[in-house]
């Protein structure tokens, strides 16, 4: 959840919305409003069952990757929506060279790759790399396949 921004925005429109987030400095320096409503993880945990959850710009950086995917399945009880740097290839640098910058960065996937691990019994995925009015900025040339947009929901 970072700083509680996307929290706040949710809540203003009416929506029951929480966030969790890894970086006791985020929780502590976030949007005064959202603060009430956001929890320290350790980054693997998530606690509670939600109808939706939205990993934007985080699973990249959870090292127990697999373990983190299983609980947000087992917890989501309409879908996912989930946004991701992408690789190329796996562990290949990313397309954007500014992702590059985050020492924080653990997962240099493709866009096949994420989705299969979305892809269990009970789940239907879909997976883009744009998105209209989302991540815009890097829709320049050479940087059009740079992320990954991901929606599960279970059928």
């Amino acid at each position: 959840c970072s700083r509680g921004y996307l929290v706040r925005a949710f809540r203003e429109m009416g929506y029951d919305a929480w966030g969790m987030d890894c970086s006791t400095w985020a929780i502590e320096n976030a949007d005064e409003i959202a603060k009430p409503y956001l929890h320290l993880s350790g980054g693997s945990e998530i606690h509670g069952n939600f109808s939706w959850i939205i990993a934007k710009d985080s699973l990249e950086h959870v090292e127990k990757i697999d373990f983190l995917i299983n609980e947000i399945l087992h917890r989501a009880s309409l879908g996912i929506f989930v946004v991701v740097p992408l690789s190329p290839k796996c562990n290949m640098a990313y397309v954007c060279p500014d992702y590059e910058k985050d020492v924080t960065h653990f997962w240099r996937l493709d866009l096949p790759e994420w989705a299969r691990m979305f892809m269990q019994p009970g789940w239907v995925v879909e997976a883009r790399y744009r998105l209209p009015w989302i991540k815009q900025n890097w829709y320049q040339p050479g940087m059009e396949w740079g992320n990954g947009f991901l929606v599960a929901k279970r059928v």
